[in-house]
């Protein structure tokens, strides 16, 4: 997760790795509804913007959203 400011610098970083193992039940259900996740990210300044990274090692895929502040 990214935090952006208002000139799209990196103001604020969180960087962690998650394993998931989900049963078919359980996919369906995250794809449907999300995965309820909370974290606090420490700041430099202001932000913007958060953009959220997500890489997927076993299948090579990367998904990002990028959220606007207000």
């Amino acid at each position: 997760m990214l935090c952006g400011d208002a000139k799209q610098q990196v103001v604020g970083i969180v960087k962690q790795r998650m394993t998931l193992s989900l049963d078919a039940a359980h996919h369906r259900q995250a794809v449907s509804t999300g995965i309820p996740y909370t974290t606090t990210i420490p700041l430099t300044n202001p932000a913007t913007s958060v953009k959220v990274l997500v890489y997927d090692f076993g299948n090579d895929v990367l998904g990002v959203v990028n959220i606007p502040l207000r």
